[in-house]
């Protein structure tokens, strides 16, 4: 038996590209980050009216600050310049030695409340002239000094710049200057002078 083979080749099987493929899965998309960024942003300076309360109660602060810190430092100034009264005024101490009437509305009011001489009262007046003068001078200063530094804190609080933060140190380094430096030379000389007055 005599079998015919076909010379022609066959025609290969189709090959389906993956695109043509409608059952394909398709390919996975990008997905985005929805998960909100952490705030940076500094938190915002009080503007307004709030600023302008800060800004006060700054300013009246430090206004406070310097009259409470004024008291001490004039109580340890007059008790040391008490030695100075006493070299200072010796010549008119001397004069009121003796005296048996109060003169002057101060010496009347000292004998009569404080029951004492006219004598003491008069060496009282003469003494504490001086030293009430300096006492005046001491709140002066502090609380002048103070003004400064308390428009600067002001000036601060309500426009928080690095300037004014600066402008405000250097004030409250002047005000500490001003109300520290003369107590001091008066403590010192006051120390010296409660030695020499002991010594004699």
């Amino acid at each position: 038996m005599i079998t015919i083979v076909d010379p022609s080749p066959e025609p290969p099987a189709h090959q389906p590209h993956a695109t043509s493929n409608p059952s394909a899965a398709p390919a996975p998309k990008a997905t985005r980050n929805t998960t909100p960024a952490p705030n940076t942003t500094p938190a915002p300076s009080p503007t307004g009216a709030a600023a302008g309360r800060d800004g006060w109660r700054a300013l009246l602060g430090r206004l406070a600050l310097a009259h409470m810190v004024a008291y001490p430092l004039i109580y340890v100034a007059s008790a040391a310049a008490m030695p100075l009264a006493i070299m200072w005024r010796e010549p008119q101490l001397l004069a009121v030695m003796g005296q048996q009437q109060p003169h002057g509305a101060i010496q009347q009011w000292l004998v009569t409340q404080l029951h004492i001489s006219a004598e003491e009262a008069a060496s009282f007046e003469v003494l504490m002239e001086p030293i009430v003068w300096l006492v005046l001078l001491l709140l002066v200063v502090t609380h002048v000094a103070a003004i400064p530094w308390a428009w600067a804190a002001k000036n601060a609080r309500e426009q928080p710049l690095p300037s004014l933060q600066r402008r405000e140190q250097h004030a409250r380094k002047m005000w500490l200057r001003a109300s520290l430096v003369p107590t001091l030379v008066v403590v010192v000389v006051g120390a010296l002078g409660w030695l020499r007055v002991m010594l004699m």
